[in-house]
C-alpha cells in the first residue's frame, strides 16, 4: 500500500496522542 500524506498525518496524530496519554498516567503515578 503506498502510503498517503493524510494516513502519514493520522499516524503523527495517534502517535502524539499516545505520548500525551503515556505523560498523564506517569503523572497520575
Amino acid at each position: 500500500k503506498v502510503a498517503k500524506e493524510g494516513d502519514s498525518a493520522r499516524e503523527r496524530w495517534y502517535e502524539q496522542r499516545d505520548e500525551r496519554a503515556r505523560e498523564e498516567h506517569g503523572r497520575e503515578g
